[in-house]
């Protein structure tokens, strides 16, 4: 019984998991996976109180996932996945707040996903697919502020992507293909600012794809085809890795959005995309909003002599005024919020001037 760990994983174990096991009450790691075990999860194990890591993956596993198991408030670790396992998931894995992994995936599991995960702050990577999962994705999810990974591929979800999930501000990946959600891409998803994956494909979404995915400047991976999307495809994610917009273009009949024109007077958005196209107007003043800090200028096409001066007066309460003089130049000009500046600027005249690469970013000096 002073047994502390006990790591039994990839030895072809056969059989049931012994219910005797439930006395171990020291026992903090508990690993079994990649075996050929098979029965129920015993129940005796939600009495392992002081247990850290439940980890039954990779066996033929049957029956419930037990409530129990919602009596180890210690767990930090919990992976049953690629078992048989079927009916609902307990409500009382909302307990488990000290949960930094719950892998779920790969049984047949049934029934909605409870409210209560809204509870489990401290989790990092959740994954439920590859079930049976029905209803709604529930709009707690968006109080898993410390959330790196949520994947609910392949159920049966249906309603709406909450826009709540734009709080998710760590998330890395968000993949919920093969589902049947509905209604518009949620707007909101333009601010999860570290997202690297994103798959909405082989849904029911309609509506157009939200400008503001083009935020997402880390974005590597890009799926929304299966969908009864319209509208045009924003410019900015043509520079997506790895995307199916081909098939969004050619299958549903989508185009690339028009980027804007800039002019004078202009007020600038958050992420915004805008031309500087070629016209007799060599000087204009746009308006920043508060807080845009950082500039961004992608040359497009060019004819000739070509560059950019700029000027920036900066003020807290009133946004910024910014001056730019073209010289026969088509520029897209994308406006980021940032609590720091990056990148580098040449003086003329008391003013930086930019020759920067596509991609690059500009250092904004308040004029003197």
């Amino acid at each position: 019984t002073a047994l502390e760990q006990l790591v039994l994983g990839d030895n072809g174990l056969s059989g049931a998991i012994p219910t005797q096991l439930g006395s171990l009450t020291k026992l903090k790691q508990l690993v079994l996976l990649s075996n050929q075990l098979t029965g129920a999860i015993p129940t005796q194990l939600g009495g392992l109180t002081k247990l850290t890591h439940l980890r039954l993956n990779g066996n033929a596993l049957t029956g419930v996932i037990p409530t129990q198991v919602g009596n180890l408030t210690a767990l930090t670790w919990l992976e049953l996945q690629e078992n048989r396992l079927t009916g609902s998931i307990p409500t009382q894995l909302g307990s488990l707040t000290k949960l930094d992994y719950l892998w779920l995936n790969g049984n047949q599991l049934t029934g909605a996903i409870p409210t209560q995960l809204g509870s489990l702050t401290k989790l990092t990577k959740l994954n439920l697919a590859a079930n049976q999962l029905s209803g709604s994705i529930p709009t707690q999810m968006g109080s898993l502020t410390a959330l790196e990974e949520m994947l609910l591929s392949w159920n049966r979800l249906t309603g709406s992507i909450p826009t709540q999930l734009g709080s998710l501000t760590k998330l890395v990946h968000l993949r919920l293909p093969g589902n049947r959600l509905s209604g518009n891409i949620p707007a909101q998803l333009g601010s999860l600012a570290a997202l690297k994956g994103l798959d909405l494909s082989g849904n029911l979404l309609t509506g157009s794809i939200p400008t503001q995915l083009g935020s997402l400047t880390k974005l590597r991976t890009l799926a929304l085809s299966g969908n009864t999307l319209t509208g045009c495809v924003p410019e900015r994610l043509r520079l997506v890795a790895t995307n199916d917009l081909a098939t969004l273009l050619t299958v549903h009949s989508l185009r690339y959005c028009a980027v804007p024109i800039v002019s004078e007077g202009m007020t600038l958005t958050s992420g915004g995309t805008y031309q500087l196209g070629i016209s007799d107007l060599l000087d204009l003043i746009l308006d920043i909003p508060v807080g845009i800090h950082q500039i961004r200028f992608d040359y497009m096409s060019f004819d000739g002599q070509w560059g950019i001066t700029y000027c920036l007066s900066d003020t807290t309460k009133t946004g910024s005024r910014l001056c730019i003089r073209r010289h026969d130049a088509a520029v897209v000009v994308n406006y980021l919020p940032s609590t720091t500046v990056s990148g580098s600027g040449d003086e003329d005249d008391n003013q930086p001037t930019i020759f920067d690469q596509i991609g690059s970013s500009a250092r904004l000096e308040p004029t003197r």
